[in-house]
């Protein structure tokens, strides 16, 4: 790998003695992590497929490595939410959280949502994560990606966080922060992060970073986390943002952050803190720093948002009606919610901030949309439910004819009739589908479809 003159230059006087093992890092071969779902796969070893091809991480509790040639993206299993496709040391940002059930979280720049699905695991479906990208594609594939995990817990939106309103203040337990960055450490998985490196984009970066400390420290609560991270190498992104982030908030404190397995320590005086290097960790190049404010946060009143509509009693009518007709041990404890048809339930029962004004791209679990005089369930229900949980379901294999006809919208031919089907892979729920004469009707949605 050719690497800039500029950047070669800048580390030889950064890490002198490692310089020369750091740079040959970045030929070194990748490793490759996934994080299983563990509402989906509680147990790898019940799956043959999934235990032949994964080696645990010892780090992190449902991260595995496998081999480049595996290629995960392109398995079903990866459009059932069975796992997630993840950095290995990206893992260790939420590791580094320490995240509790029943915790109010956010995950301030959470696309594409590798991270905020790590949340949603260690909450266990308890408490609450509010997930955001400031970008509106962006938060689209965070909101999909957020959707394929099943849980019934988080809150999308795509919002600037510096400009969130006042009731978000002193509202959350933990503040994930994994800031826009030069990227460096992306330089052997993505090429084009190292052409469009400069040191001018550092200075940039290291200005939105800054700013982005500024309102975690507004957001979260007395006593609570932050965990500030970066995939890049950068001093002045990384160490220098921490120095000067804690010079001007004396209330705030240094935390150790986990170590061993070649992760080394911060900068200077910020041992405290994590680094990740080629030639020592199995992974790419990360930073963590992780933060506690000792001081409160002035409470503010919540108000309930406008834009929370509860349903009608015919809506909740034609839902109960398809409910009875096709689930089994399905039952819905929190308030349902209308959003322009579309029928959504948060399972969190405290107080959630008013919302009016932010752009939100799914408010708990989708459970479908209500058409004319019927309910259609949506490809979140899918995804939520098992098969234990409805009354028909059709099983494909893995590797099966069938699974790929599916994935890339298709009708299927299949015995029975007239009625809603969830479409299973190994036993992993996949979506629905609909059987008219003896055929299912596909109903995988067309911005997911696949071409093989």
């Amino acid at each position: 790998m050719k690497l800039p003159k500029e950047f070669i230059s800048r580390y030889q006087e950064i890490f002198q003695d490692d310089f020369q093992a750091f740079i040959n890092g970045f030929n070194l071969p990748r490793s490759y992590g996934l994080r299983i779902n563990p509402f989906k796969c509680p147990d790898i070893t019940t799956n043959p497929y999934l235990s032949s091809i994964l080696r645990p991480n010892p780090l992190v509790e449902d991260g595995y490595y496998y081999d480049e040639n595996v290629k995960p993206g392109l398995h079903p299993y990866h459009f059932a939410g069975v796992y997630y496709i993840q950095d290995p040391s990206a893992m260790m940002v939420v590791e580094n959280a320490d995240i509790k059930p029943g915790e109010i979280v956010f995950d301030m720049c959470g696309a594409p949502g590798g991270k905020s699905t790590h949340i949603l695991s260690k909450l266990q479906d308890q408490g609450l994560l509010i997930t955001n990208d400031i970008l509106p594609k962006r938060a689209k594939v965070l909101s999909e990606n957020i959707e394929r995990w099943g849980r019934t817990n988080a809150i999308v939106i795509s919002a600037d966080p510096t400009k969130l309103p006042e009731e978000f203040y002193g509202y959350f337990d933990k503040v994930i922060v994994d800031a826009p960055c030069s990227g460096e450490g992306m330089f052997r998985k993505d090429l084009e992060v190292m052409e469009k490196w400069s040191v001018k984009k550092i200075q940039s970066c290291a200005l939105v970073q800054h700013s982005l400390l500024d309102a975690a420290y507004k957001l979260v609560k007395e006593n609570g986390i932050i965990i500030y991270s970066t995939c890049t190498f950068a001093p002045e992104e990384n160490e220098e943002v921490i120095k000067s982030f804690l010079e001007k908030y004396p209330d705030v404190e240094l935390l150790p952050t986990i170590k061993g397995y070649g992760i080394q320590d911060g900068l200077g005086e910020f041992k405290m803190c994590s680094r990740f290097y080629f030639h020592h960790f199995n992974g790419e190049g990360h930073f963590i720093a992780k933060l506690r404010k000792t001081s409160p946060t002035p409470s503010y009143r919540k108000t309930k948002s406008k834009s929370l509509k509860s349903i009608t009693k015919e809506q909740q009518a034609l839902l109960n009606e398809f409910i009875d007709k096709y689930l089994v041990n399905f039952e819905i404890k929190y308030p349902i919610y209308e959003f322009n048809n579309h029928l959504y339930t948060l399972a969190y029962d405290g107080q959630v901030p008013n919302l009016d004004g932010i752009n939100i791209l799914r408010y708990g679990l989708h459970l479908g949309e209500v058409k004319k005089e019927r309910f259609e369930p949506s490809h979140a229900l899918a995804l939520h439910l098992n098969k234990e949980q409805v009354k028909y379901h059709v099983d494909f294999p893995h590797d099966s004819t069938e699974v790929r006809l599916y994935l890339k919208g298709e009708t299927i031919t299949y015995p029975g009739n007239n009625h809603f089907t969830l479409i299973t892979v190994d036993g992993f729920s996949l979506g629905w589908a609909k059987h008219v004469d003896s055929m299912l009707k596909n109903y995988y949605p067309k911005g997911l479809r696949i071409v093989l």
